[in-house]
């Protein structure tokens, strides 16, 4: 199951002795893909900051490809964040992590017969994503401050964009991959629950009439009761957040901080 249970609060960050951190490449990498570890997440990121640029491409993509498994099959996103937040002062693994994100989203929709339940997890992981705090300067979703948010951005966006459209075709094949899009979504918004409409305010308008457009254009159309139900249950939520009163964001997506 991916995207773990949610998220944290993180711990305040200490100093980090050398002596505390991995001798060298090789310890740092077994310890990263240790099942338990003697070190913290974080403190492995800041290893990789104090060490980042003897790191040759081949090693920054091996941490890229193995991070990226940590925080979408992980128990807590804050973990993986509070990696990131390190290490981030390394571009290339920004764009490494943009790569692998866009790589698991595309192989998602190649599956033949895929279980709706890998829709929801990677939804999931696309808004515990967007709800997490990064720190400065890797706060804001452009391409000088964090090139991965712009990525998960990207595909959440994507993912609305299409829909509409293979709605439109006859197929079943397009169908399918319509209902596989929108449960990505509704799951993103379940994972940004309330932050989407105070963080997001925009985004929350545009999701909502996105989501109200596709519970009619699916009207008579072969499915499924339990994906209107849930499309349903979702705006049902989303309206709550509207009357509860909260008070809406000056951000927008390009400029997003979460403090």
């Amino acid at each position: 199951m991916g995207a773990g249970p949610g998220l944290k609060r993180q711990p305040r960050q200490r100093q980090v002795l050398n002596e505390d951190l991995p001798k060298d490449f090789d310890e740092f990498l077994t310890i990263l893909q240790a099942e338990r570890k003697n070190i913290s997440l974080g403190d492995l990121g800041e290893y990789y900051k104090r060490n980042y640029e003897s790191f040759d491409e081949e090693q920054v993509e091996t941490v890229a490809e193995k991070l990226f498994k940590i925080g979408f099959e992980g128990s807590a996103i804050y973990d993986f964040v509070g990696f990131l937040n390190n290490a981030f002062v390394d571009e290339r693994l920004q764009q490494k992590m943009s790569n692998e994100f866009i790589i698991s989203a595309a192989n998602l929709f190649d599956l033949e017969d895929p279980e709706v339940e890998k829709y929801e997890d990677f939804g999931r992981f696309i808004g515990l994503l967007l709800k997490a705090k990064f720190n400065r300067p890797y706060h804001q979703i452009n391409d000088t401050s964090n090139k991965f948010l712009v990525a998960v951005m990207n595909v959440f966006l994507g993912f609305m964009s299409e829909v509409p459209v293979l709605l439109e075709s006859q197929e079943e094949f397009d169908l399918k991959h319509a209902k596989w899009k929108t449960t990505a979504v509704i799951s993103a918004v379940k994972a940004l629950n309330r932050r989407l409409f105070m963080d997001y305010y925009e985004l929350n308008d545009d999701i909502y009439k996105f989501l109200r457009s596709i519970l009619i254009d699916t009207d008579g159309k072969e499915i499924g009761k339990d994906f209107r139900k849930a499309l349903l249950d979702i705006l049902i939520e989303m309206e709550k957040y509207s009357v509860a009163g909260a008070p809406p964001s000056k951000t927008d997506v390009s400029t997003q901080t979460l403090e």
